[in-house]
Order: structure tokens, then sequence, then C-alpha cells
């Protein structure tokens, strides 16, 4: 059995897979903790995989007596990857996850968490990045922490209405404006794409993916734990690139 830990900003989520890539079980926490990891599961596993987005430089770690190998940008990776400074292994690891979820070599997956980042790829030319920038969360933060009178709110689009521009209040106001302004931001962007990418699958993806699935337009799939598949899939690649 192989466990794949995928550390976020908000979230640790884990997957144990077996060794024909089938996953067999599912769980997330709040914060990382050993304990809670090696109580969750079934039985010892022969390898550790996890990479984390929260620190560039993350410390050793064993889970069950088994040293956890962090994942890097190193590679070896099964697409062309020439990028600069600064680049996130989870975006990585959510294109390689979608590349195992569809048959299609041209894929781009929008991932709705903490931020909402694009993250394409394409048989021809390898890894295309794509934009970063505030998530839904992080919006309402922003219009808060920028005022000094609107309140914080969590993100909810429950009773709001798309084609109604009118509003009661400032909640309701502000929840739209967020709302509104991050689903355009995503259509546009799908435009952009598919001008110069026509065949461009797309998967939606992270925490706030299932509030927007809705309101997308159709052939936009909505995909889960595209980062732990990418996790499993990276390992198999490099075993079988060692082996070659």
């Amino acid at each position: 059995m192989i466990l794949a830990l995928d550390i976020g900003n908000t979230r640790v989520k884990a997957a144990c897979f077996s060794s024909s890539g089938e996953m067999l079980r599912y769980q997330a926490w709040d914060s990382l903790s050993v304990v809670a990891i090696e109580h969750w599961l079934p039985e010892p596993p022969e390898h550790v995989l996890a990479s984390n987005s929260a620190d560039v430089n993350p410390p050793p770690l064993s889970i069950a007596s088994v040293a956890v190998s962090w994942l890097d940008l190193s590679g070896p990776w099964p697409f062309v990857l020439s990028y600069g400074h600064g680049l996130g292994v989870d975006r990585l690891l959510a294109v390689l996850g979608a590349l195992e979820q569809t048959t299609s070599r041209d894929v781009c997956v929008i991932t709705c968490g903490t931020c909402l980042t694009f993250s394409a790829v394409s048989s021809a030319d390898g890894f295309l990045g794509g934009i970063i920038a505030p998530g839904l969360a992080m919006r309402l933060t922003a219009m808060h922490q920028g005022t000094g009178s609107l309140p914080l709110l969590d993100a909810s689009w429950k009773g709001l209405s798309l084609e109604d521009p009118r509003t009661n209040y400032s909640e309701e106001s502000m929840q739209r404006g967020a709302f509104i302004g991050m689903l355009q931001q995503i259509t546009d962007e799908i435009i952009l794409w598919r001008k110069r990418y026509p065949t461009m699958t797309f998967l939606l993806n992270g925490g706030d993916g299932m509030t927007f699935a809705n309101h997308l337009e159709s052939g936009i799939f909505a995909a889960s734990k595209l980062e732990l598949i990418g996790l499993y899939a990276h390992w198999t690649y490099a075993q079988n690139s060692t082996s070659s």
C-alpha cells in the first residue's frame, strides 16, 4: 500500500493506493497530525509520498516508521517543464492527476481553493502555466481587511441569483461581488485558452469547485483529489523511468 499526502494551505489530504493504483480510502484534516494519520491507516504503508504547497523546504518526517518522500520540482515529469521561479508543485500534480482522468493530452485544471489557479499542459508544448488569482474566501477577506466597516463573511452563494443584480444589504452585495467576479474571471480565461487550444479539456478542482460547477458551460468537468492522484502517478512514472 502507498500513502499519498497533499499538504495544502488550509487542509491536509491523504489517500491510500493499492499497488495497481486503486484509491482505497481518502481522508482530510485541518492540520497535519502524524498521530491522526497513523490511527487512520488500515495497515503500515510500503511508501509515503508527500507534497507541501505551504512549505518549500518541509522537514524530515516519518509516518508508521516509514520516511516521507517529499516531492519537488526536479522530476522526472511526463511532460516538458520549462518554467520560472516559484512554481508550486501542487499545480504540476493537479495537471498530472487530470491526465490520469481523461484521454485528452491538452488539459487545464481550474482549482478553486485558497487561490484561483489555471494550470494547463499540452502534448505539444508541455506545462503552460496559467493565472493565479484570489480565491473566493480571499476576496471576501480582502474587502473586510481593506475597509473599516465591511464584515468578514464566509464564502457562500446559497440563495443568490445570477440573473438579478439587485441586493438588499451589504453582506449580500459582497457575496455577489466576490462570486460573480470570480465566475466571470473563470469564464473569460476558458475562452482565452480555447482560442489557443481548441481541443483542451477543462477540469474543475478545489474546495470551492462545486460551488461554480453548476454555473459554467457544459463540458467543464468537476474533479476531486487530483493532486493525490497526481502524486501516485508521478511515483509510478519515476519508478518506470528509473528501471528503463
